[in-house]
């Protein structure tokens, strides 16, 4: 049976509820930093390096914390200061002292060479300049549905909203009962943010279900090697064209494990998804979500990737409390009920092989997965209307007519033979202008069809009337002829077009001499004069042409899409 309507896994903001504000901890890098931060990075760089590095990055403190401290939300891949920018976000105050100590390897890791004398000494002006001690974490409201409008009416949210709205909204379905799946309870926890993104680009949130075992049977009747995944949901956030308000997106899914070998492509990370029964870092809190740490192997070497002996993670003495990385990538599975104080689950990859599970779920699975996500962010959320069947879903019928092809060896063709072809083509063409100037009348809806032609020369004008007239038909409806202006009369339809030369406007980038790409090529862009050329091509197109009108809505719209007027351009 044919599905009258589709439901998608999207929600909107409910006005009705009414502000929607979440109370959580921040952490901001204080205005004064800037510039010894700044000074400190730029130590050993060029002039013209530094000049193109003007942001802080946090890009790899942010991926240690995501190893070893999931439940602290990173905004930002480069550092932004002053308090009304906030970097760090937590449902709780994190212990200052872990913080200080996170906030003290990332100052470490911004030099290039961190051994050399002068970047030692640097780094003392640094920390000398900086006062660490007047770091804290300041508890407030946040609004997750920041944002402004643009001129087209279109929600443009805050960056930050992109990673805080997708986070509140995943920690209120990590606390809801278990999803029954199969006689079994799973339980979603908070799988730690996507760091050196932003925006719409930051990957949203993730909650993952505690790991499932399947056991394959083999053909003789005896157990195959078990293999085991998890469930997933992954919530972001999103604008429509036109639609002043963002939604935000469910997504179901499934992450497989490997079992045994890990294998290790050379250059990019392998994710491994961690719950250790305690912090790795001294005296931090117990993490509530799962940690993502990346294992490379590089050299001939496989390791943490912000470990090694002089890594972040051995800077924190993080690395006592994993496991070694050789050993793990041979025994994938050895951790994963937990080992040691600690589960470790190694995502599989499609490049690593055959899976035993599947790449997704069902979609009668899918579809109660997320029915039950949504029950949470009720009643703040309320999904998008239903996608009905639409009545005009047969495929058009034919209304042209093929016009018959002429032979390619027409001078051996016999006189009467080829007659026959052309009058067929002559009558198919008659009819197929006529059809279409019915057509073009009937979506106008009475209004004449109006275009505006900018022409570089005549031979090029009369090209594109002639053009015109064979398409629709228009030879024999004439009735105004230039210089300018040219108007068709037809019984069905009124075509009226105005040509101007484009003089200026297409002249050649650079006047006489064309300018090399590259530098000469964009300095020849700045020094265009761009509110000058818009004023005249707007008068260019102004004088004895009407305003072309935007065609009327027509039909009944569907549910759910963004609408609002239109204009023309020309």
């Amino acid at each position: 049976m044919a599905y009258q309507y589709n439901r998608l896994a999207a929600y909107l903001p409910d006005p009705a509820q009414g502000p929607f504000l979440v109370p959580m901890h921040t952490l901001s890098l204080p205005a004064h930093w800037e510039e010894p931060l700044l000074r400190l990075y730029h130590g050993g760089m060029t002039e013209g390096q530094a000049e193109r590095r003007r942001r802080v990055p946090t890009a790899a403190v942010n991926q240690l914390m995501r190893a070893t401290a999931p439940d602290i939300l990173t905004v930002d891949s480069t550092a932004r200061f002053g308090s009304q920018n906030p970097w760090l976000y937590c449902q709780d105050a994190y212990p200052m002292a872990v913080t200080n100590l996170y906030i003290a390897t990332w100052l470490k890791s911004l030099p290039r060479d961190a051994d050399g004398p002068e970047t030692t000494a640097l780094l003392m002006d640094c920390f000398r300049d900086l006062d660490t001690a007047a770091l804290s974490w300041r508890p407030g409201m946040v609004d997750p549905l920041e944002q402004t409008v643009s001129p087209g009416r279109t929600a443009l949210p805050a960056p930050r909203v992109y990673r805080l709205l997708p986070d509140v909204l995943a920690e209120r379905i990590a606390r809801q009962q278990p999803y029954e799946h199969h006689g079994q309870q799973l339980w979603f926890r908070q799988v730690a943010g996507r760091t050196g993104a932003r925006g719409q680009g930051s990957g949203g949130a993730e909650l993952m279900s505690n790991v499932i075992e399947y056991v394959p049977r083999r053909r003789g009747g005896s157990d195959g090697r078990p293999a085991y995944y998890a469930a997933t949901l992954r919530i972001t956030v999103r604008t429509v064209p036109f639609s002043p308000v963002p939604r935000v997106h469910v997504a179901a899914g499934v992450r497989r494990f490997v079992t045994g070998k890990v294998y290790m492509p050379y250059g990019k990370g392998v994710s491994a998804y961690l719950l250790p029964d305690d912090s790795l870092v001294h005296d931090g809190p117990q993490p509530q979500r799962f940690a993502v740490a990346m294992l490379e192997w590089k050299n001939g070497n496989t390791d943490w990737r912000q470990g090694g002996a002089e890594g972040m993670l051995a800077r924190i003495s993080a690395l006592d409390a994993l496991p070694s990385p050789d050993r793990l990538v041979k025994e994938a599975d050895h951790w994963i009920h937990g080992r040691d104080g600690i589960r470790i689950a190694i995502g599989h990859q499609a490049a690593m092989g055959r899976h035993t599970i599947g790449t997704g779920l069902m979609p009668s699975e899918r579809r109660r997965l997320v029915e039950w996500a949504e029950q949470a962010i009720a009643p703040e959320f309320v999904p998008v209307p239903k996608l009905e069947r639409s009545a005009l879903a047969r495929p058009p019928k034919k209304q042209l007519k093929k016009l018959p092809s002429i032979p390619k060896n027409i001078e051996k063709k016999d006189p009467e033979d080829l007659a026959v072809i052309l009058d067929e083509r002559d009558l198919n063409a008659a009819h197929n202008t006529q059809v279409l100037r019915a057509r073009l009348a009937e979506a106008l809806e009475g209004e004449d069809l109006t275009a505006v032609v900018l022409h570089q020369s005549d031979t090029i004008l009369d090209q594109m009337i002639a053009a015109a007239e064979t398409g629709l038909g228009l030879a024999g409806h004439r009735r105004v002829q230039g210089p300018d202006t040219w108007v068709w009369e037809a019984e069905e339809l009124t075509v009226r077009l105005y040509a101007k030369p484009l003089g200026g406007l297409g002249a050649p980038l650079g006047g006489d001499s064309v300018p090399r790409r590259g530098q000469e090529h964009d300095k020849a862009i700045e020094e265009l004069p761009v509110h000058d050329t818009r004023r005249r091509r707007r008068a260019r197109l102004r004088p004895g042409a009407p305003p072309v009108q935007a065609p009327r809505a027509r039909g009944r719209r569907r549910a759910g899409g963004p609408h609002a007027p239109g204009r023309a351009t020309n």
